[in-house]
């Protein structure tokens, strides 16, 4: 069950990004915003400040889940700002940038879950691969992530386009 829960984290970010049309880098990019704004936790001045008063946060039920929303809040408004905007005809290259999203929003998002449902995934055996492994899925999703984004903006980005010039 354990790994049931670990593979939708996981499978979360694709599916928004296919069936939202969303381009995923944006996905990603959220939630590196969401991971760095949920590191200031509610003990932090600026931060209790946003989020009104302490009471704010207790009724939220406690620093944990403001964490996850901090993590989540910026890829829910770049999604929001962004649909509709992945075309068809890259639809193949979006996914390695929603799998790389998927990736990170495992990394990010399962230990900010609430305790219980956080300890049986970290239980699980998928959860040891991904720890294990997780500095080298990062920088893996980070370098498919920027040649994404890279070839997107750059002249060769044509080519994912789908506009080819003809020689004739």
């Amino acid at each position: 069950m354990a790994n049931i829960w670990l593979l939708l984290v996981f499978a979360i970010p694709i599916l928004v990004a296919i069936f939202l049309r969303v381009n995923a880098v944006v996905i990603f990019v959220g939630l590196c915003l969401g991971y760095v704004l949920s590191e200031f936790d509610g003990t932090n001045r600026e931060v209790t400040k946003i989020a009104g008063t302490n009471k704010f946060i207790e009724y939220l039920g406690g620093s944990s889940n403001v964490h996850l929303i901090l993590l989540l809040l910026p890829s829910v408004i770049l999604l929001l700002f962004s649909l509709k905007t992945a075309s068809g005809s890259k639809y193949s290259l979006n996914m390695l940038p929603a799998i790389a999203s998927g990736i990170l929003a495992v990394i990010t998002v399962v230990p900010l879950l609430p305790v219980n449902t956080a300890v049986k995934i970290m239980n699980g055996s998928l959860w040891a691969d991904v720890t294990k492994y997780q500095g080298g899925l990062i920088a893996l999703s980070v370098l498919v992530v920027t040649l994404m984004l890279i070839l997107e903006r750059s002249k060769h980005g044509s080519l994912l386009k789908g506009k080819h010039k003809s020689k004739a």
